[in-house]
């Protein structure tokens, strides 16, 4: 299995003193090719089992569209096996991406696909807490009382602004990132790919998801997640694909 590395790049996400056992989720999704003549960008969401995916197949390479489908959909299914639900949920996450991995390295192989690859990034929300899991640059980003912070996803080379030190699809060894914070009511998870955050400030994302909602009890009683996507995705500049998934955490069920 791959080594799973606990991310410290980011400022943990503060906590009242309750604790929320188990939220609601509602979702949304979006996704454009802007003006790439296919779309090589594709989500998965799971409300049902609180599972959302993103991936990203690589720029330039064969079967981008290909892969990162395959990837969302095999992790998905890989995620809901009995021999990995038993497992920690970290040691679960990771174990799913190994052999996600490796059905992605296969599939490349088979269609011939030198360099084909893709980007990764999955959520779970379990009892109470929200893991991801992280490959490459696709990100999450998490909102809270109107602060953004970039929480997982951060895997371009040290001075290659577009090149990336891991990837699905390569053979290589993985280094996954993974996260856990603990969501309260009105907060919001924003995944997303290249398209959306490299191509607009944090600003806007925020103005994006909030719209006219100021507060928490604003966001839980109107708070839209497909609108949200929806506006996320429509603010890129279009140069490249771009894909949101927004997750809104209500009150207890």
């Amino acid at each position: 299995m791959n080594e799973i590395v606990e991310s410290s790049l980011h400022t943990p996400i503060t906590n009242t003193s309750k604790s929320f056992q188990s939220l609601t989720t509602c979702q949304g999704g979006h996704s454009l090719a802007g003006r790439r003549y296919n779309n090589e960008d594709y989500f998965h969401m799971d409300g049902r089992h609180n599972l959302w995916i993103i991936s990203h197949g690589i720029g330039g390479a064969p079967f981008g569209e290909v892969i990162s489908r395959v990837a969302c959909n095999y992790f998905a299914r890989t995620w809901g096996k009995s021999e990995f639900m038993e497992l920690e949920v970290k040691k679960r996450l990771a174990a799913c991406l190994d052999e996600t991995d490796s059905y992605v390295n296969d599939l490349s192989d088979l269609l011939g696909g030198n360099g084909s690859g893709a980007t990764f990034t999955a959520e779970c929300y379990l009892s109470g807490s929200l893991s991801m899991v992280s490959i490459g640059d696709s990100r999450a980003y998490f909102l809270r009382d109107g602060n953004l912070q970039h929480v997982c996803g951060d895997g371009r080379a040290s001075g290659y602004s577009n090149t990336l030190d891991q990837a699905l699809g390569y053979h290589m060894e993985l280094h996954p990132s993974i996260v856990t914070i603990f969501p309260e009511p009105g907060d919001i998870l924003l995944l997303c790919t290249d398209g959306v955050w490299s191509t607009q400030s944090n600003q806007t994302i925020v103005s994006s998801l909030l719209g006219e909602l100021q507060t928490r009890q604003e966001l839980l009683e109107s708070g839209n997640p497909q609108r949200m996507a929806y506006q996320v995705v429509e603010n890129a500049d279009m140069s490249d694909n771009a894909t949101a998934v927004v997750v809104l955490f209500t009150s207890d069920p």
